[in-house]
């Protein structure tokens, strides 16, 4: 998927934030002070699509990127660890 199949704009015409999110996921769209995006996830060997979220209240800086069903601000990335490790 690609930026390119992102939809970029809702009712209160509000464009989609920056980030690579939108590499991985769409449709996006901004609903209210929510970003809200289909995204894939791997359950065992089947990929499957989930509604992903998050509050650009949270994250005004625009950096939003995506990993493992989750949309994530990037200057919280550091704080985001995977299951069984530690980053």
């Amino acid at each position: 998927m690609t930026a390119n199949n992102a939809v970029l704009a809702s009712k209160n015409n509000r464009v989609l934030p920056e980030g690579d999110y939108t590499s991985f996921c769409s449709p996006c769209k901004v609903k209210g002070n929510m970003l809200q995006c289909e995204c894939p996830v791997t359950i065992g060997s089947s990929e499957v699509s989930t509604r992903a979220y998050i509050s650009l209240d949270r994250c005004p800086s625009n950096g939003i990127t995506y990993a493992r069903g989750n949309l994530i601000c990037q200057r919280d990335l550091k704080h985001f660890s995977y299951a069984g490790s530690k980053c």
